[in-house]
């Protein structure tokens, strides 16, 4: 058994590694990729699964807590056997305190490497490098340097910027980090190379969900090696590190949707945009805020709603907290939040928040500020859905009349909102003025943005919904279709964009009578979105009326009543007793 073999060549001399008949050699070592391995049989020591690493926990301080707290601690740890030991032992020889699992995956927010390491101090007294997570990294890395790749450590410090989730080694592009300063463009690949030979770097395939991506390929490095290179890294080389990070995350992520990159390559960069904004503290605030906003839309724009919350709620947290509350990147965060928490549903909040932003925004930068009448257009948005329609109009119009003076007349900020206007002339019966704008306005989108922008998709949409409010079915079947047709082949079959489209086609098709295709669509609408969004969101109570409806409608009045039956206590939970639909699904089942 030899044990711990950093360097493998000694092994090749003297026929240590032989296959015999009356036994096995054993060798671990943290080099893989070594020739004199190239007769063995290689067993790779991965992670433990998690119910074995919470066990481990277990069995080294069985009084410390139930098996599901272990578990929170081994996920915590990343199941690595090294930091399981420690903490294991920790647990076990405490004697002034006695500390729960819970308690310590508490407390591993606070040092977790110098927490982590105490555990080798108590099970030994006097540990070695290689018993501690501080030092036993800095073995291999000490190991290249005495190859001749002191850049490895440079690398796996700029490593430590981001975080545990797999990173595109797009990002690492030797043009982006070698301008940069911290790497020449000729070492990056070298030193790559060197830590995942030495097992501290792996290169894994990234799923990036539907749409026909390929996978993505990256690299991969342990939480917890990541936490003890970025405990270890000297203070004055941690702001430059930073603003790298920044900049070559900022270099990585696409310009705008379609202009290289898939969805799933964008949703690849939040984790390690979260992980920049809980570390910056100084000079590179701005470049890391901003760019987490941007990812945030980027995110957004692709449906995934949660996730863009998730990461503008980081962005404005951070830009409170460095920028200062009326920064104006602070205060972009918390538009990117509010506009995520209306497309989830919670209008209330985002509401509040909106007009928070609009009220500072006004006093900071002026009424006829970009930004401020970009909060107004936000703020109309839950208040439209929550059926305060005066309030709506007065804010869109403020927005369009404000962007068209501001930005001028074709600006995608201006677009945007004079698409959105045509819904509202529609639902307030203002024809005339429908009739004469809202051609005008899918025609200029399409000028000035290209057919297939969201804005002029946006347009579209709204147009073909506004001939329908105005009774005028056929005109609007053939731009409904088309407009499914373009969100399915841009966005794909499931984006929240499409499901938009296929419920104004149901309706569509229920005005023409066609009652087996508007039926099976709203069916499919309200099925998907229950899906992405889960049953509390208010498009799904609201859906499943609509099913009812177009069923009583068609003449299948029982099936039609079992629905509505089933889905109003929903509706009067999630939109209240009062609400249009809530009394719609009431009418359904009749007196």
């Amino acid at each position: 058994m030899i044990d711990n073999a950093d360097d493998p060549a000694i092994l090749e001399e003297g026929g240590w590694l032989r296959a015999s008949p009356r036994g096995t050699v054993v060798v671990t070592t943290r080099y893989a990729t070594s020739r004199a391995w190239r007769g063995a049989v290689l067993h790779p020591v991965d992670m433990l699964p998690t119910g074995d690493a919470a066990q481990v926990l277990c069995d080294l301080a069985p009084n410390a807590g139930t098996p599901a707290a272990a578990e929170q601690v081994a996920i915590r740890l990343g199941c690595l056997p090294l930091a399981l030991t420690l903490a294991g032992s920790y647990l076990h020889h405490q004697l002034l305190e006695s500390w729960s699992m819970d308690d310590y995956r508490t407390r591993l927010e606070d040092d977790p490497i110098g927490l982590m390491d105490q555990g080798a101090d108590l099970d030994s007294g006097r540990p070695e490098s290689r018993h501690l997570v501080s030092r036993t990294w800095q073995l291999s890395l000490d190991a290249l340097t005495d190859q001749g790749l002191p850049e490895a450590t440079t690398l796996l410090r700029l490593l430590s910027c981001w975080s545990a989730d797999p990173l595109p080694l797009a990002v690492l592009a030797p043009a982006s980090l070698g301008g940069t300063g911290l790497l020449d463009k000729g070492r990056v690949e070298p030193a790559m190379r060197g830590l995942i030979n030495h097992s501290l770097a792996t290169i894994v395939s990234a799923p990036t969900g539907a749409g026909g991506e390929r996978p993505v390929r990256c690299v991969q490095v342990h939480g917890v090696l990541l936490d003890s290179v970025a405990s270890g890294t000297p203070v004055e080389q941690r702001a430059a590190l930073t603003e790298a990070a920044a900049l070559l995350l900022e270099s990585a992520l696409p310009a705008e949707a379609g202009s290289g990159g898939g969805d799933g390559y964008v949703a690849l960069l939040a984790p390690h945009a979260a992980g920049l904004l809980r570390l910056v503290d100084g000079g590179a605030a701005e470049r890391v805020v901003e760019l987490a906003v941007r990812l945030s839309e980027r995110i957004h724009e692709n449906g995934d709603y949660a996730a863009a919350l998730a990461l503008a709620q980081e962005a404005a947290g951070a830009g409170e907290r460095v920028l200062g509350t009326e920064h104006p990147l602070t205060l972009s965060a918390q538009h990117r939040v509010g506009r995520s928490l209306f497309r989830l549903g919670r209008y209330e909040e985002s509401e509040e928040l909106h007009r928070q932003v609009l009220q500072v925004r006004e006093r900071a930068l002026g009424v006829h500020h970009p930004d401020t009448l970009e909060s107004c257009f936000a703020l109309r948005q839950p208040l439209h859905l929550m059926q305060r329609y005066e309030e709506d109009l007065a804010l869109l119009r403020r927005a369009a009349e404000g962007q068209q003076t501001v930005l001028g007349a074709t600006h995608p900020k201006t677009l945007k909102s004079r698409s959105i206007l045509i819904v509202l002339l529609a639902e307030v019966g203002e024809d005339q003025e429908f009739g004469r704008t809202a051609p005008d306005t899918v025609a200029d989108c399409e000028q000035a943005l290209g057919h297939d922008h969201p804005t002029t998709l946006d347009a579209r949409l709204n147009y073909a919904y506004g001939l329908l409010q105005f009774g005028d079915a056929q005109r609007a079947e053939p731009l409904a279709r088309q407009n499914l047709a373009d969100r399915e082949r841009l966005h794909g079959p499931e984006h929240p964009l499409t499901l938009a489209a296929l419920s104004l086609l149901s309706m569509v098709s229920a005005e023409l009578h066609q009652w087996v295709e508007a039926i099976e669509l709203m069916r499919h609408a309200v099925a998907d979105r229950e899906r992405l969004f889960g049953p509390d969101h208010p498009f799904v109570p609201r859906g499943h009326v609509e099913v009812a409806t177009l069923l009583a409608r068609a003449g299948q009045i029982e099936e039609a009543q079992t629905l509505a039956r089933a889905v109003l206590p929903q509706c009067e939970r999630i939109l209240g007793s009062d609400h249009p639909e809530t009394l719609r699904a009431r009418q359904v089942l009749g007196p």
